[in-house]
């Protein structure tokens, strides 16, 4: 039986969106944490204007970061074709390569108001995915 070319290009495009959709997942959870987050952030200082300083906001964002880094990592490890040592270490290099982006670019290009905070939030990417590299959660 021969395939046709159609049939072997969507076979192809299959296999490659399984390779690269933890990654996705992973940039989707980091992204729309990171809105969240921000939207949060408004709402709470408008609602809390008085008690609402700049280390709630950096403390905001920190945690943020923690959870964005664990449910991509969780996402990543759940969608991926082999669940290995590998996987756990490409994920894990993933994520420390954006939050240290988030604290050495973005937050330059950002420069203001969410300068520190979006460092705050790469840093604890960057953290926690040290924690993940050592594959202590898999242990569990």
């Amino acid at each position: 039986m021969r395939l046709s070319f159609n049939t072997f290009i969507f076979y192809r495009m299959r296999q490659a969106w399984s390779t690269i959709k933890p990654f996705a997942g992973i940039l989707i959870y980091i992204f729309g944490i990171l809105v969240a987050i921000s939207l949060l952030d408004i709402i709470i200082s408008v609602i809390n204007m008085r008690f609402y300083t700049d280390a709630v906001f950096i403390t905001l964002f920190g945690v943020a970061g923690i959870f964005a880094a664990l449910l991509g990592y969780l996402f990543g490890m759940d969608t991926a074709i082999n669940k290995n040592k590998a996987t756990r270490i490409s994920l894990s290099l993933f994520l420390i390569l954006f939050g240290l982006l988030f604290f050495f670019l973005f937050s330059a290009l950002e420069g203001g108001e969410y300068k520190t905070p979006f460092k705050a939030y790469g840093i604890t990417i960057t953290a926690t995915s040290l924690f993940l590299l050592s594959g202590k959660l898999d242990d569990i």
